[in-house]
């Protein structure tokens, strides 16, 4: 929030895009962003048909 240095607050928030309570937050650092890792997948692997029979005896040798 750049704009926090020569607006107020209020005004600041609006030209950031964010509501008023998001902006305090911010300013007294409780803004905890989620870094959480997901724990699924997004896609079929597509070597899990191949990888033990074709890829891993590639590997090792």
């Amino acid at each position: 929030m750049h704009h926090r240095k020569s607006q107020t607050q209020t005004v600041a928030a609006a030209k950031a895009g964010i509501s008023e309570r998001s902006a305090r937050r911010i300013d007294q650092q409780l803004h905890q962003p989620q870094k959480r890792e997901r724990n699924w997948r997004t896609r079929k692997d597509p070597l899990a048909e191949v990888w033990d029979s074709i890829v891993l005896p590639l590997l090792e040798s």
